[in-house]
């Protein structure tokens, strides 16, 4: 006759559920916090990129500037585009801005016109 209660063989699958559960929760949450992490640093690398992409412009900085700012690099490229209109030649402005253990780059272009 059996009486009330949990046999251990009961208890021990339990366990193992709530342990399989709990390793299945910790790693979505693992995996939330790494997302978190490589958003803020797009967001940052976006940030920078617009910074320096108005500086820059505003400058008329020649192509190939570059910089560090912290972990993050950031590259600019010039390039005329035809045809021109008198004395104003119209550049594209793109920066780029990398930063360790990213695969590409965050990238921004802008159209200004420049006086030959």
């Amino acid at each position: 006759m059996r009486q009330g209660g949990f046999s251990l063989l009961e208890i021990l699958v339990a366990l193992a559920i709530l342990a399989a559960v709990a390793g299945i929760g910790l790693e979505m949450m693992g995996g939330a916090v790494g997302a978190t992490s490589r958003a803020a640093d797009y967001r940052q690398a976006v940030n920078l990129a617009d910074d320096r992409l108005t500086t820059l412009a505003a400058r008329n900085a020649p192509t190939g500037s570059e910089g560090e700012e912290g972990r993050f690099r950031w590259r600019l490229t010039t390039t005329p585009l035809e045809p021109s209109a008198g004395s104003v030649v119209a550049h594209q402005l793109t920066i780029e801005v990398s930063w360790p253990g990213q695969s590409w780059p965050v990238s921004l272009t802008t159209v200004r016109l420049r006086q030959q």
